[in-house]
């Protein structure tokens, strides 16, 4: 069994940021991987886009039975559906869900909502993400800045589309594969009273691979540690 420093960990982001928001675990983790999205321009389900992800890890060389594959919020999701696929290690889940339920009504609506609004003009108004700021839970400044500037990066028909396939996504319960699920006891975007985490960080919001990135890598390197 390989130790957590000599595992390839494979994580996804959250749909409104990138490859920046596991910083904190880098050093821990020195074999990390943040594989860059596929194109979505035909409006994929998202089965059908962690399809996509999952022949590109396999192209790479990344999907084998010792891979530990996660991910944040959506990416949590993508993983989900990706671990039918390529049956890792383990898939952890950071701040995220099995099925849709758990996430707000208000959001729910309020994708719907802005269904009719051409993504250009979302791309310049940003609306989204400051729309759901508040259910994003304690944080620091400087991890604000990050967050914003994370969401200037990402193309808004990323974010609509994410959105969107999201409430579409029928849920995986079962992946096949063992699941590790951590998450922030005062998420507001995913309802910690919908959840049934294996570990809950207290203090902890939506993005704790930022805020508290202690507790994530302890329960990454529980996942490394699991036997393929």
């Amino acid at each position: 069994m390989k130790s957590p420093d000599q595992s390839t960990v494979v994580l996804f982001p959250g749909m409104g940021a990138d490859a920046r928001m596991f910083d904190g675990l880098r050093e821990e983790f020195p074999r990390l991987v943040v594989p860059d999205w596929p194109d979505v321009d035909d409006r994929p389900s998202l089965r059908a886009f962690a399809g996509r992800v999952a022949e590109r890890l396999s192209a790479a060389g990344l999907a084998s039975p010792e891979m530990v594959l996660g991910g944040a919020s959506f990416g949590g999701m993508v993983a989900l559906e990706v671990a039918k696929i390529v049956k890792p290690r383990a898939v952890v889940l950071i701040g995220s869900c099995r099925h849709p339920s758990a996430i707000p009504r208000r959001l729910a609506w309020l994708e719907w909502l802005c269904r009719p609004i051409p993504t250009s003009l979302l791309d310049h108004l940003k609306f989204l993400g400051r729309a759901g700021d508040h259910g994003l839970g304690p944080m620091d400044d400087s991890h604000r800045r990050l967050l914003a500037e994370m969401m200037r990066d990402v193309p808004m028909r990323f974010v609509a589309w994410s959105s969107r396939a999201i409430f579409e996504w029928p849920g995986c319960p079962d992946p096949g594969v063992s699941v590790l699920h951590v998450h922030g006891r005062l998420d507001g975007m995913i309802l910690s009273s919908r959840v049934v985490p294996d570990v809950w960080i207290d203090g902890a919001g939506h993005v704790p691979s930022m805020t508290h990135p202690a507790d994530v890598g302890a329960i990454i390197r529980r996942a490394c540690r699991l036997d393929p």
